[in-house]
């Protein structure tokens, strides 16, 4: 995909700066920015998109992502079905759950992308016995940029989603720490 280039005419200019920082940080998320720097808000989502996780972050990642796009009209994020499971439950009452939830899913253009906080789980656990329909995916270690990734992309395929997640949910995590030339304060 090519993500558009900031040029910058004046490197000593603050705002040329910052707009490149900017689409830096929107190009490491895996947004979708077209030519004019404006992300593609407007279409729907091709696949159906499905959180199974720990009670109660599947709702948490849901309602944080209504948040984060409460200020355009989009309402793809609307339309994230989510499971939040509960310590008691046994993974073939877990997977039914998850089948019906599902199921309204699959008739989505291309199938279902489903993500799950932790590998081995019983969120995780449930989540892979759903993939013996052959339009699902299943992504771990859900994090909000890959959430955001996906809901941006509206029109890419569930090969091409399951990537961009990916790709989002691991160039966002890092190591921030105080340099050490400055001063620390105690």
């Amino acid at each position: 995909m090519n993500y558009p280039v900031a040029r910058q005419e004046n490197s000593s200019n603050a705002i040329g700066k910052t707009l490149l920082l900017v689409v830096l940080e929107l190009h490491y998320f895996g947004l979708y920015i077209d030519k004019f720097y404006r992300i593609n808000w407007s279409s729907p989502v091709s696949v159906g998109i499905c959180i199974i996780a720990h009670e109660p972050l599947a709702s948490a990642f849901k309602s944080a992502v209504q948040h984060i796009f409460s200020t355009t009209e989009d309402t793809n994020c609307d339309d994230i079905a989510c499971f939040d499971v509960p310590n008691n439950v046994d993974v073939e009452t877990g997977e039914n759950h998850a089948k019906e939830l599902i199921s309204p899913l699959l008739n989505k253009k291309d199938g279902v992308l489903i993500f799950t906080d932790i590998l081995g789980a019983t969120p995780s656990n449930i989540a892979h016995t759903l993939l013996t329909y052959p339009n699902v995916r299943v992504i771990t270690g859900v994090n909000l940029p890959a959430l955001v990734s996906v809901l941006t992309h509206t029109d890419s395929s569930l090969a091409s989603m399951s990537a961009l997640a990916e790709g989002a949910a691991r160039s966002s995590i890092t190591s921030i720490a105080m340099p050490s030339s400055i001063p620390r304060c105690e």
